[in-house]
């Protein structure tokens, strides 16, 4: 305890450091640094949706300190979600800044081959229904074509 019967810790948070920007950008690097470690570790779980959410993500693009790996990782977590088009930018984006990481190049292929998967089974189901909608149309056509040419019956 120190004099006045307060806990340390209490006073330690109202104490002011002085910092220059530099030593600020320093600690947000370390901070950011330390998040991508916990990223790439929920990343390797497989925990896509957990890393979409964090907080930590969002503070390295907010503090605008990505780098080639926090660019990977959520295009990697995205494209693993079912977001291959925004999957598929960041991964550009990474590809761009770390052009000789194969892991990049991996992932960026493969979420294209996806999206170009997802976008073939989309093509063929409204292939589909658009023929059977077609069909229906077709049907109504001729049978209002029927109803009109058919003579009527006169009432007594």
């Amino acid at each position: 305890r120190v004099h006045g019967g307060t806990d340390w810790t209490q006073r330690l948070k109202t104490v002011e450091f002085k910092t220059t920007k530099k030593e600020k950008n320093e600690q947000k690097k370390l901070r950011r640094d330390w998040m991508t470690n916990y990223l790439v570790c929920a990343l390797k779980l497989e925990k896509y949706e957990e890393i979409l959410k964090s907080t930590e993500l969002k503070m390295i693009f907010k503090w605008k300190l990505q780098t080639a790996k926090t660019y990977y990782i959520r295009g990697k977590a995205q494209s693993r979600s079912g977001l291959y088009r925004e999957g598929i930018k960041d991964l550009e984006m990474a590809n761009k800044l770390s052009p000789s990481d194969s892991s990049i190049t991996f992932e960026l292929i493969f979420t294209k081959t996806k999206l170009n998967e997802e976008n073939e089974k989309l093509k063929q189901i409204y292939s589909e229904n658009f023929e059977k909608v077609a069909e229906l149309n077709l049907k109504d056509i001729n049978e209002n074509k029927v109803e009109k040419n058919k003579p009527k019956r006169k009432k007594d």
